[in-house]
């Protein structure tokens, strides 16, 4: 069975065991149906669910407020209107609590909006068992559910709001990034189309102009506009304070830069015929305002239809390093992780070090000696004082990718040791599993072509003991403010320190010592690897580590050639993992020198590393070393079955199997 085969028969499994298919999961659609059945149906939904929970709803709406809306929208939301939403909907009466109901079908999105932030603090607060006096009586999901049918039956397309925007960009993350049950591990593109329609819906209203210089007008003040009972709809939003519009459109603008940077696409946002970010006097002003600007520039590099020089891309990777020095150095982890408003700006600053790492990443390749010919005339290579340039910008290119890939491996690494709370975790799962999982086999691959080199080259520093005696080294210990100064001020002479270590440490021992110890960091913590995403990305990172261990054990030998043991090395792989990986559940790492120490006792002596030849390992007792049936992903709740495109017909996660599978036929 090949590699991707294997994975995708795991998360098939994981699907089975974790999920319950409903196939009459609701979703957001464009058309309107609705009859006075349903509008019945929906009201009696809306009082089982809401008046039942009058104040199980009121208590979450508070903690909405105290707790996450300032820590995940800047505090755009306009608690106000909300809360007079819903007292205008909701009443108080002797024989308990009315629910009035709406007499247009526009004002059900008012009450989508309500129950979106209950799913959100439902989410966020399911660890903070002490937060709440009334229990919430719904079954989970449920909030995400109604809002959606809600949604639907306001026809929200043709009758747009306010209230609409914050109920979609609340969708967005409920539903699609921090509930991702729902995005089958693609929670950005998923998501995606939420905030396009958030976007568009936001502009119709006007807020993408210069709110400074808009003139509203109520209707009640004028006579032959005032329609009747318009009256409740314009105090809604009357209730929101200009502040928060600011506020919602700075929010839009980093949001649409997030996503330019992480799917490699145009901002949704043109500047052209849109106002910036308004300066709102807080300490994060200029990292936002930097994040939005720079993520342009990094557009319009990459999807500009003119061509683009070696001088512009040079310009735009130390653009993205300066913009580092804005943001507080990860040498104080702890300033980000006791403070919530800093959430947002750690992510940030994460991502910045992954476009930095992709962009200098390319331009290695287009600068490689062998493509080089291709890009430059034979005039200018002929001159050796050009060479010496492009041998310079060659390495200097090469150092600020392990820099950058390095500083963002070590301080994830940093931040599960230094075990943060649930509310943090959940909030950077996402990045943590990017990172931990795909820009690991990105850096795996670059330490084996280097170390492949380094052989070819009759550089055998790295080659690994004898099994008998093997024992993978220590992890190495990266000075985070050495390498963040290295990347932002690169002087080859002035951080020849740090440069030098990490050159030292690039080698697949060291390699293998670092991905061990991240993942089985990682495992231990059950709400980093609680979803569906985490558990391929952790498949994927266990088939990355027992592959460079199988790499390590084949190149054990002084004459190992790569090219005459590529097909022993893939056999070595698939047989570790035939024994070790447990089928749909998270795997303990077995450790490497228990994994030498068996391909060892099963090869023939006959068939020892001899000349070019390498060892082909056969059957054994299995050394499972797994998690209780009660640990990790057994303890989720059963999700509905996601709705959205397959995560393995992404085409660019079948290429990163595909060159696990055919590495070493090239």
């Amino acid at each position: 069975m090949s590699f991707f085969r294997l994975i995708d028969s795991e998360r098939k499994l994981w699907k089975d065991r974790n999920w319950t298919r409903n196939t009459s999961q609701p979703v957001i659609t464009n058309l309107w149906t609705n009859s006075n059945e349903m509008f019945s149906s929906y009201n009696e939904m809306i009082d089982k669910l809401i008046c039942q929970n009058y104040y199980a709803i009121l208590e979450r709406l508070n903690y909405f407020n105290l707790h996450l809306n300032e820590f995940l929208f800047n505090s755009y939301i306009p608690m106000g209107a909300v809360h007079l939403i819903f007292h205008t909907y909701f009443i108080v009466k002797q024989d308990g609590i009315t629910f009035k109901k709406p007499k247009k079908a526009f004002e059900y999105s008012l009450i989508a909006f309500i129950t979106s932030l209950v799913a959100l603090t439902n989410i966020f607060s399911k660890c903070d068992h002490m937060a709440f006096n009334f229990p919430l009586n719904s079954e989970k999901n449920d909030f995400n559910r109604v809002t959606l049918l809600l949604l639907n039956a306001s026809n929200y397309r043709r009758k747009t709001s306010i209230f609409v925007v914050y109920t979609l960009l609340n969708l967005r993350l409920s539903l699609l990034v921090f509930g991702d049950e729902q995005s089958d591990g693609m929670a950005r593109q998923n998501s995606y189309p939420l905030f396009e329609s958030a976007l568009n819906i936001s502009k119709e209203q006007g807020i993408h102009f210069d709110i400074d210089r808009i003139f509203y007008v109520d209707r009640d003040d004028v006579p032959y506009l005032k329609k009747e009972g318009s009256s409740e709809n314009v105090s809604f939003f009357k209730a929101v304070p200009l502040d928060s519009l600011k506020a919602l459109w700075n929010y839009l603008l980093v949001t649409d830069a997030n996503y330019s940077y992480t799917m490699e696409i145009p901002p949704c946002i043109d500047d052209r015929y849109s106002h910036g970010f308004y300066e709102m006097n807080t300490p994060f002003d200029k990292c936002f305002s930097s994040y939005i600007n720079t993520a342009r520039s990094h557009a319009n590099l990459l999807f500009s239809q003119k061509k683009v020089t070696l001088t512009e891309a040079l310009d735009q990777i130390n653009i993205l390093s300066k913009s580092l020095s804005l943001y507080e150095s990860f040498e104080n982890l702890d300033v980000y992780l006791k403070d919530e408003r800093k959430w947002g700006i750690l992510n940030m600053k994460i991502q910045i070090l992954d476009s930095l790492s992709r962009l200098t990443t390319h331009l290695c390749l287009i600068l490689n000696e062998k493509n080089i010919s291709s890009i430059f005339p034979s005039g200018i290579l002929e001159d050796q004082r050009n060479m010496r340039i492009i041998s310079q910008l060659r390495n200097e290119l090469k150092e600020k990718y392990r820099l950058s890939s390095l500083l963002g491996l070590t301080t994830l690494f940093r931040i599960i040791q230094s075990n943060p709370s649930e509310k943090f975790i959940l909030y950077i799962r996402q990045v943590f599993s990017y990172w931990v999982g795909i820009k690991n086999l990105g850096y795996l691959d670059a330490v084996i072509e280097e170390d492949i080199c380094k052989r070819e080259n009759l550089d055998l520093s790295t080659t690994v003991p004898t099994s008998e005696s093997f024992k993978l080294p220590e992890m190495p210990v990266y000075d985070i403010s050495a390498m963040e100064n290295a990347l932002i001020n690169y002087d080859p002479v002035k951080h020849a320190p740090i440069l030098n270590y990490i050159e030292q440490k690039f080698n697949p021992l060291d390699l293998a010592s670092m991905l061990t110890n991240i993942y089985q960091k990682s495992i231990m913590v059950p709400s980093l690897v609680a979803d569906y995403n985490s558990f391929i990305v952790a498949k994927i990172f266990l088939l990355g580590i027992y592959f460079l261990y199988s790499y390590i054990k084949s190149s054990s030998c002084v004459t190992f050639d790569i090219t005459k043991n590529s097909e022993n090395l893939k056999e070595m792989t698939r047989n570790i993992i035939k024994k070790h990986l447990k089928e749909g559940k998270l795997d303990h790492l077995v450790p490497a020198e228990r994994i030498m120490k068996e391909m060892d006792e099963n090869t023939a002596p006959g068939n020892r590393c001899h000349g070019t030849q390498a060892p082909t390992p056969s059957g054994s007792k299995p050394l499972h070393i797994c998690l209780n049936d009660n640990d990790g992903f057994a303890t989720q709740e059963p999700e509905a079955d996601s709705l959205f495109f397959d995560l393995f017909e992404d085409v660019n996660l079948k290429n990163i199997f595909d060159e696990i599978e055919y590495y070493f036929d090239k």
